[in-house]
Parts: C-alpha cells; sequence; structure tokens
C-alpha cells in the first residue's frame, strides 16, 4: 500500500533546527521540455521545492521537479551533498547566472535510478532514527512527566 502525504505545511515551512534535506533536481527546458541538467543540493525547506521559489524570474527558463530528498542531520546531509557533487562532478555549464545553481551535472537514466535508489535508503535510515529518538522522548516524558 502507497504511502500517502497530506500537504498541510505553510509555504517555506522549515525543518526542525539542525537538519536539512538533500534534494536531486531536474532542469528541463519551460518550453520543449527536454532535459538539460540535474543538480543535487540542500536546503532547510520542507519542500525542497521551495528552495527555488525565491526571485522566481531566474528559474522562468526551466521546468524544476525535485526528483527525490533525504531528511537528516545538517552535518550529515552537507557531507552526503559533497559526495555526490563528488560522484558526479560538474559537466555542464549555462550562460546564465541563476542562484545557488552552479554545480550541475548531466546524469543518464541508470545514474538517476542508482541515486534515487541511494536516498531511498538513506531517507529510511534517518526515519528510523528520528522515530527512535522521538520514541525515547516520550518514553522519558512518560516517566518522568
Amino acid at each position: 500500500m502507497k504511502k500517502k502525504f497530506t500537504k498541510n505545511r505553510e509555504p517555506f515551512a522549515k525543518l526542525p533546527l539542525g537538519e536539512l534535506k538533500l534534494y536531486l533536481a531536474v532542469f528541463k527546458d519551460g518550453v520543449t521540455g527536454d532535459y538539460c541538467f540535474h543538480k543535487f543540493g540542500h536546503t532547510s525547506f520542507h519542500d525542497a521545492a521551495d528552495r527555488f521559489k525565491y526571485d522566481p524570474e531566474q528559474y522562468n527558463k526551466w521546468d524544476i521537479t525535485i526528483m527525490k530528498t533525504v531528511w537528516g542531520p545538517e552535518e550529515d546531509i552537507l557531507r552526503l551533498e559533497e559526495e555526490y557533487q563528488r560522484r558526479y562532478p560538474k559537466t555542464f555549464w549555462i550562460e546564465e547566472k541563476i542562484g545557488g545553481v552552479t554545480e550541475i551535472t548531466k546524469l543518464d537514466k541508470d545514474d538517476v535510478k542508482k541515486v534515487i535508489d541511494e536516498f531511498s535508503l538513506l531517507g529510511e535510515k534517518y526515519y528510523f532514527m528520528r522515530e527512535k529518538k522521538r520514541k525515547l522522548a516520550e518514553r522519558e516524558y512518560n516517566l518522568h512527566g
């Protein structure tokens, strides 16, 4: 059974302090829909797409889709972002100067699938870490209320 998610957060809602999201975004031509490039990045927004909603005019040329995210501790996410940027280095340059879009690359379908699978595993790891922390805090509260 597929999980159902409800979007009841305010736009630009932030993650808890000390947490970040790593994302893989795909940029496609806004007119033709043709694939242009991918970008790895991080954000403190619950919805990683909000990261591209500041000064949106600079992104008008592209349709941007967040393909996959991983939410975890800030230090882990920053390390993972660097790791992915090393594994998939900048292989593509654009003439436009747009905020925060410098480390871009062209990924093939196999690489995209591999990254999405890895993000899924990392997401499970961090989800269980958050759940364990939440349950321990709940237990502590119940014991010492």
